[in-house]
């Protein structure tokens, strides 16, 4: 569709009213306000603020005479000094951008930041969960185990999981109270998993006495979270809590209490 003239001085700012008479004063050349108004069918008194308004934009030129005013639009040089102002107020504002970036990652690090919790329900929720957190790669997962995740998720999605985990570099820490894991051979073949190769390269656990900590529901220690799940005969939710400087603090627990516990296979 081709754009008429005032569509197109549009994109210098110039509105319908103001387009009309810039156009006007093109093919007028020098006159006066009653000349323009009698041509243009605008009101004289509103006639005068569009003019005001072109003048202070630089697109009309004004000739004062004894008896009157004339006028007459500027040089389309004009618009080329528009656009010549607005290529360096883009690269101002790029510099600036590079600097805001900057200045707001500071804050981002050094600030306060707000903590967010999401709840995942049911069987299905955890499973969204778990998903999510596995996309991420080369993560170091600290868990603070029991039996209840994959007997929730069942036994196909949490071999699933863990290929997912193997093809995307991501260990697995992982401290039990006794009884909870069994010890895992040389040959890596233990009965909860059919994955030996996630069992050699991305899986090591540990466990602690219940006097040390009794772990009652499963815990997860991400790089900016902390994934809880509450999972009972009445209810299955995961917990997510995004907070880094939460995240932190587990972390730093989880590996106190990873140098405290016992390794109790060659995978310790």
């Amino acid at each position: 569709m081709i754009m008429s003239t005032v569509d197109l001085l549009s994109s210098f700012g110039l509105d319908e009213k103001e387009g009309r008479v810039y156009l006007g004063l093109t093919k007028l050349g020098w006159t006066t306000i009653l000349d323009l108004s009698r041509r243009s069918q605008i009101k004289r008194s509103s006639l005068y603020r569009v003019i005001e308004r072109l003048v202070a934009k630089g697109l009309v030129e004004v000739k004062p005479d004894e008896f009157t005013t004339y006028y007459r639009c500027a040089s389309t040089e004009v618009f080329e000094a528009m656009i010549a102002e607005q290529k360096y107020r883009v690269r101002a504002m790029d510099t600036d951008l590079q600097l805001l970036r900057s200045q707001l990652k500071l804050l981002q690090s050094s600030g306060v930041q707000e903590t967010g919790v999401r709840f995942h329900r049911g069987p299905r929720g955890i499973q969204v969960l778990e998903l999510k957190i596995v996309s991420q790669p080369n993560l170091k997962l600290r868990i603070l185990g029991t039996s209840q995740w994959h007997e929730t998720v069942g036994r196909r999605f949490a071999e699933e999981i863990r290929q997912k985990e193997l093809e995307r570099g991501i260990t697995v820490r992982e401290i039990t109270n006794p009884g909870m894991e069994e010890k895992i051979p040389l040959s890596g073949q233990i009965d909860w998993t059919d994955n030996v190769e996630f069992v050699k390269r991305c899986y090591r656990h540990r466990q602690i006495s219940r006097k040390e900590i009794a772990i009652n529901n499963e815990i997860t220690v991400l790089p900016e979270a902390l994934v809880l799940y509450s999972i009972t005969a009445d209810e299955v939710v995961g917990i997510e809590i995004q907070s880094t400087s939460y995240a932190k603090i587990m972390a730093g627990l989880f590996d106190g209490l990873w140098e405290r516990a016992q390794p109790i296979d060659s995978f310790g």
